[in-house]
C-alpha cells in the first residue's frame, strides 16, 4: 500500500463504523473472471458499500473505462457477492463509486459524475492535504 492509499484509508476510516478492506477480491461469472479494487469499504451507519479506487497517473484511461462500466465490472458481482456472503440486505444498502485522483485528472472523472447508474464521488489528493505537485 503506497501513501496515496494510506491518505484515503485513513479518509474513509475516519467515522467508527466504517469497515475497510484493501484489495478486496470481487468475482464474478466463473472462477477467472474477477476484479479487484484499491477498497470496498462498508459504511455501516450510513448502510452503504463503496468501492474505491485510489489512482496516482498521468493517464487515467483504463479506470475511466472501469468508472464508466462500474455496474458490471464491479457493483453487480459485488451486490452479489455481499448478499450470498449474508453481509448486506441489498434492498437496505446503497452503492457508490469513489475515486481518489490527482488535481490534473479531476475534471476527466467529473465529467463521468452524470452518468447513469451507482453514484460517482470523485475525490482530490490536494482537497485532502496531500500536494501532488513540489512548489515552486
Amino acid at each position: 500500500m503506497d501513501i496515496f492509499e494510506n491518505l484515503v484509508m485513513w479518509h474513509l476510516t475516519t467515522r467508527p463504523d466504517v469497515f475497510v478492506r484493501h484489495q478486496h477480491v470481487i468475482r464474478s461469472g466463473s472462477a477467472n473472471e474477477w476484479s479487484c479494487p484499491d477498497f470496498v469499504a462498508l459504511d455501516f451507519g450510513q448502510r452503504r458499500a463503496l468501492v474505491v479506487e485510489v489512482s496516482t497517473e498521468a493517464n487515467s484511461r483504463s479506470l475511466v473505462d472501469k468508472v464508466r462500466n462500474r455496474e458490471a465490472h464491479w457493483i453487480n458481482p459485488l451486490k452479489a457477492q455481499l448478499r450470498a456472503a449474508r453481509v448486506i440486505d441489498e434492498a437496505n444498502w446503497g452503492f457508490e463509486v469513489h475515486v481518489y485522483v490527482r488535481k490534473d485528472r479531476e475534471q476527466e472523472f467529473s465529467a463521468l459524475t452524470d452518468s447513469p447508474g451507482t453514484p460517482l464521488h470523485v475525490r482530490v489528493f490536494e482537497d485532502l492535504g496531500a500536494p501532488w505537485t513540489w512548489e515552486t
